[in-house]
């Protein structure tokens, strides 16, 4: 596309963003050519194309002013916004969390494009291409727990950043959340089956959205008397079996444990079987993610679920929402709940759709 037209359809993309509210004046030749590092001839080729689609006016010996007859709504059709999805490079080493995340990324796509946006592309991206390959996007969606210099590198100018499964109370940033409360049911559901000590295994202490989950298990865990204890076992050493005195220990202290995604339960599972711990005799193990490997595994796996369309819906909306200056709110949850398996001794009732 040649440079006059790429600065007009910045131009078009602030207006209908509302950085140029209808009325106001635009910037002049001088500052666009600055700006965009272009001569003030090709600048003002990309004011006159503006001018003749009726975007702006020319006012002699004032400038340009966007149109007061113009709804920015009707400039939609005619620009292509590219909305780039980061993904936790860390998520991204599980293969059945990574199935997840892959439908949950063709979800989104297909809802953004069906939007009223001619959306661009969802760009699959980790930490460091983002910066060389979004410079155009206009806005983000982030996927578990992008690193937190990321995000604040990624939200520059007015570009709406959506978080999925991460709560960034600033502006700008709009979180969509699996609900956590769902824990709380887990753990509830447990002391009701006379399960008494509980734990919560996660490969990374620092993940935030472990941490908001483990805070609703530990809370429904103690007010039920229960005690409850969370062990870091990084999933390298999960899936060798390399477990210290110390972990052993913790796993014979635990009559069940949640961990945060199917991949880690299965590699779970089979720790428990080396150290003789029977699946689910003597321990119960539930994952999250409601993945295929959890359900054909050799011991089929109780985990918490939720619908995929539902959040790449939401998260969709929210995008469109604040692109548009709609206001979305700060904080959206989509329902989760239990698909109760083999690994627990809970029957098979109470759950959501499976």
């Amino acid at each position: 596309m040649a440079k006059y037209k790429q600065i007009a359809d910045r131009l078009t993309k602030r207006i209908i963003l509302g950085g140029l509210g209808t009325g106001s004046r635009m910037p002049s030749e001088k500052e666009l050519a600055r700006e965009f590092d272009v001569s003030v001839q090709t600048a003002n080729k990309a004011l006159a194309i503006l001018e003749s689609a009726g975007v702006v006016d020319r006012r002699e010996g004032l400038g340009a002013f966007v149109s007061d007859r113009l709804n920015p709504r009707d400039l939609l059709s005619s620009c292509r916004f590219t909305v780039s999805l980061v993904l936790d490079a860390n998520v991204q080493g599980l293969p059945a969390a990574d199935g997840v995340l892959g439908r949950f990324a063709f979800n989104l796509q297909h809802v953004l494009s069906q939007s009223g946006f001619s959306w661009d592309q969802v760009s699959r991206l980790d930490g460091p291409e983002v910066l060389e390959r979004t410079a155009e996007s206009d806005a983000f969606v982030t996927v578990g727990d992008v690193d937190e210099g990321l995000l604040e590198r990624i939200r520059r100018g007015t570009r709406p950043c959506v978080t999925f499964n991460r709560s960034v109370p600033r502006e700008g940033f709009y979180s969509v959340m699996v609900n956590p409360d769902v824990m709380g049911e887990l753990a509830g559901r447990m002391a009701d089956v006379g399960h008494r000590r509980l734990l919560y295994v996660t490969d990374d202490q620092k993940k935030q959205i472990y941490d908001l989950r483990w805070r609703e298990y530990e809370e429904a865990a103690r007010s039920r008397g229960l005690a409850c204890e969370r062990l870091v076992l990084p999933a390298s050493r999960l899936a060798a079996g390399t477990v210290t005195p110390e972990d052993v220990a913790a796993l014979r202290r635990s009559d069940f444990t949640f961990l945060p995604n199917d991949s880690l339960a299965i590699a779970f599972m089979r720790l428990l079987e080396r150290q003789g711990i029977r699946v689910p005799e003597d321990h119960a193990v539930c994952g999250f993610d409601n993945s295929a490997a959890g359900r054909h595994a050799a011991i089929p796996l109780t985990t918490i679920a939720y619908d995929i369309l539902e959040a790449s819906n939401v998260v969709a909306e929210t995008v469109r929402a604040a692109l548009q200056h709609g206001n979305p709110p700060p904080l959206a949850t989509v329902d989760a709940w239990i698909i109760w398996r083999a690994s627990t001794e809970t029957p098979s009732s109470g759950g959501g759709p499976g």
